[in-house]
């Protein structure tokens, strides 16, 4: 199991040890038109780098990529 989902393995570990969920999003489809090409693992990554924002991705994509922008932030500043 860690080799095939070792982010799950990971998560499941946390939960048993008592850690709470700090955030947690589901994506539920690949992005459009440029975005989605290619391999989605890297689909968060897009996000996370605001390409849905500078490559003109659809509103909700934005949108979600401005949250997830904030995220990271907000952890790089508080931990």
């Amino acid at each position: 199991m860690l080799v095939v989902c070792p982010v799950r393995h990971f998560a499941d570990y946390l939960r048993q040890s008592g850690g709470n969920t700090v955030q947690r999003y589901l994506l539920a489809r690949g992005g459009g038109g440029d975005l989605g090409r290619g391999a989605q693992r890297t689909y968060a990554l897009q996000l996370a780098f605001g390409n849905p924002i500078r490559l003109e991705g659809h509103a909700d994509e934005q949108a979600l990529s401005r949250r997830v922008i904030a995220l990271w932030t907000n952890f790089a500043k508080t931990g």
